[in-house]
């Protein structure tokens, strides 16, 4: 168990990548709060305790300071410590040209998608430098944080702010032992997709298809990523990958080992960078 007595915050870990992340962060041996808005977060929560696991549902809004800070709170109050946060919660607008964009539509994206995450990290930096014990923040990215596309400013901006974000915070707290690192899927098969019309989903499924690309499937394997970075060393300084996951038809641990980095790898000021994709088995 990897994770075993360590307490974790997964914000937007009610369904989705969120919740594949808490069941496999449970499963590792971690006491997990789960922050979420939906009332599947509470049902979650209760079916996780029922299993034995030590979890805490609280109900947040990560645009709102007061809300993230008691959730720090509440979490060192149940548990007496915080060692990891995963910023994951966000949301998604359906693809509109920039000029059909409202300055309200724009709004909660930024207040979400990088006022959420900054706030999380912040109030989660300030836990773990009390603690002097270190700790791990990762913060749910987006390959669009890379790369720009049609239609979708508003969350293209916001998920370049958390890339960028993340790489001031991990070379500022590196010091402190506070590991601050990002991961960047493409798209993936969750609830956000899934509003998506089916015109638009369909559009998406043939682009990835056709570029021999990708979506983690609604099971443990979404969750490859997160066990596959608690047994890497390169948690030790900031990450971000360009890449998308590759669809695998076994379990995720055998798809671990066929993960493969292709393009620059440069070290500088303490950041490892890796541009990447993943392959398919074989």
């Amino acid at each position: 168990m990897k994770l075993k007595d360590k307490v974790a915050i997964v914000t937007g870990g009610a369904s989705g990548i969120g919740e594949a992340t808490v069941r496999l962060f449970a499963a590792e041996g971690a006491r997990v709060v789960i922050a979420d808005r939906s009332a599947l977060g509470e049902k979650l929560a209760r079916e996780l305790d029922e299993s034995g696991y030590e979890v805490l549902y609280s109900e947040v809004d990560v645009s709102r300071e007061d809300d993230v800070r008691k959730l720090i709170d509440d979490a060192g109050n149940r548990f007496g410590r915080l060692d990891i946060m995963v910023a994951n919660a966000g949301i998604a607008h359906p693809s509109a040209p920039v000029e059909e964009v409202g300055v309200d539509q724009w709004q909660q994206m930024i207040d979400i998608n990088l006022t959420g995450v900054f706030l999380s990290n912040k109030f989660a930096i300030a836990r773990m430098k009390q603690q002097n014990s270190g700790g791990a923040i990762v913060n749910m990215a987006s390959v669009l944080g890379h790369v720009g596309m049609a239609g979708a400013a508003s969350y293209n901006a916001a998920k370049g702010g958390v890339v960028n974000l993340t790489r001031s915070l991990g070379v500022a707290y590196a010091k402190d032992g506070i590991r601050v690192n990002a991961v960047c899927p493409g798209f993936v098969e969750t609830p956000l997709l899934e509003r998506a019309s089916g015109e638009a989903r369909a559009r998406i499924v043939a682009a990835i298809r056709s570029a021999g690309w990708g979506w983690w499937p609604k099971s443990r394997r979404r969750s490859c990523s997160w066990r596959a970075m608690m047994r890497r060393s390169w948690w030790e300084r900031a990450f971000w990958s360009m890449g998308v996951t590759a669809h695998n038809e076994g379990d995720a641990d055998d798809y671990l080992p066929n993960f493969r980095s292709r393009g620059c790898r440069c070290r500088a000021r303490g950041l490892h960078r890796v541009t990447g994709t993943a392959r398919r088995h074989g």
